[in-house]
């Protein structure tokens, strides 16, 4: 019997760039210091602020959105090794800034698997299709990444590929768990994807997409914060306390990037970075 790796599909981004993420946020167990704009990460230096957009009193939960950075953006990888910027949750290079991360996400990869019975073993010559679930993280609102060590396959096939343990507590001592594709926060809060939260009440969080226009609604049923991001700026739109309709604009743009750290036997990077300015 042999196994043959026949095809790898990345939900996101590989692994790789999934480990080097490892300090933004507030990781657990942290040795932060407050600044009067900032949080420094102390064991690595990130340095965390948030620009608040709109917070609004819930029933449950409260909704809250802000514009978040981390400066912990680079990480060496590849051969030769390069420096390359961190990919953040949409799975594209985020230059330290979360734009639309109001619940958190969840992120996994897959590859299918192949395995070939024959030789009058089962299946006589057969291949036996499977696909293997791993990686899977949970980042939450802050940017703070939590890992889960779960790594199953569906189906099992006749070659008998492990189908579970689908469930457990993400290895960073944080209190999340997942269960199935469903992360639940250390006080049991659902969060069923990157649009949806839901308390052990019922009462939820949830977001419509439609294009390049996310429409925020809270856990009373009002539409809090409309982000439409088909053209430059984004637009942020909400209704202020006296019901007026109200927006901020968030203006990017394309800068030219090139590192100079001078590390011996790491190529520099060169490209471009659209950034808020």
């Amino acid at each position: 019997m042999k196994r043959t790796l026949i095809l790898f599909a990345v939900l996101v981004v590989s692994s790789d760039a999934y480990a080097q993420n490892t300090g933004t946020g507030f990781p657990q167990f942290g040795s932060m210091q407050t600044g009067n704009v900032d949080v420094m990460n102390l064991q690595n230096l990130n340095a965390h602020f948030e620009i608040p957009i709109v917070s609004v009193p819930g029933r449950g939960s409260n909704f809250a959105y802000s514009l978040v950075y981390d400066s912990l953006v680079w990480y060496q990888y590849g051969s030769p090794t390069a420096w390359t910027p961190v990919i953040g949750a949409a799975g594209t290079p985020s230059w330290g800034w979360q734009q639309n991360n109001v619940v958190g996400a969840l992120k996994y990869l897959t590859q299918q698997v192949d395995c070939v019975t024959g030789g009058g073993g089962k299946g006589d010559g057969r291949d036996h299709y499977s696909t293997e679930k791993y990686g899977f993280t949970y980042t939450d609102a802050a940017g703070t990444v939590h890992r889960f060590g779960l790594d199953y396959y569906t189906p099992a096939t006749v070659c008998g590929f492990p189908t579970g343990p689908t469930a457990g507590y993400a290895g960073d001592g944080s209190g999340y768990y997942i269960s199935g594709n469903v992360v639940y926060s250390p006080g049991g809060r659902q969060i069923a994807s990157a649009v949806q939260s839901k308390d052990l009440n019922g009462n939820e969080i949830s977001a419509a997409v439609n294009g390049s226009v996310t429409t925020w609604t809270d856990t009373a049923g009002h539409t809090v914060l409309v982000i439409d991001s088909s053209s430059n700026p984004i637009l942020y739109k909400y209704q202020d306390t006296s019901g007026a309709s109200q927006q901020i604009r968030v203006t990017t743009s394309t800068l030219a990037i090139k590192t100079n750290f001078q590390c011996s036997g790491v190529v520099e990077y060169t490209g471009v970075a659209t950034v808020p300015t």
